[in-house]
């Protein structure tokens, strides 16, 4: 059995990332899980937060919006509605998005509220990783 995992992350508008890990750490909804070669098969939701990986001996993080992972024997595949390296990541806009989203939180409906609550989550992930 290999010791290394096929990990693709997908967004509808490109493949981010296709390549060979070690490890890879996700934001499930009920906490953080990490996937490692052999690891049971699962399909998962996937919340906003920081996905990271063990690459080549490098530590890749990327920050994801809400979707789903799938794990099927060493192959692990994320749908994701956004996902950012650092590098693309406009810590002042984060910020700026986090002000906006928390104040508009306020007294907003049971429906805005569940659109909010993910704006904010991408938003805090930008902020760990920006």
């Amino acid at each position: 059995m290999s010791d290394s995992l096929l990990i693709t992350i997908v967004t509808p508008e490109a493949q981010v990332f296709h390549g060979e890990a070690r490890d890879i750490s996700v934001s499930g909804w009920e906490g953080e899980y990490q996937v490692l070669a052999g690891h049971d098969r699962v399909l998962s939701l996937v919340r906003g937060g920081v996905i990271r990986l063990l690459a080549d001996g490098e530590e890749l993080a990327f920050a994801v919006g809400r979707g789903f992972a799938e794990v099927s024997g060493n192959h692990v595949v994320v749908l994701t509605d956004s996902c950012e390296r650092p590098a693309q990541i406009d810590r002042a806009a984060a910020e700026a998005e986090r002000e906006a989203v928390s104040a508009a939180m306020v007294g907003a409906s049971p429906e805005e509220w569940k659109v909010l609550e993910a704006r904010l989550e991408l938003a805090e992930a930008r902020l760990k990783l920006g």
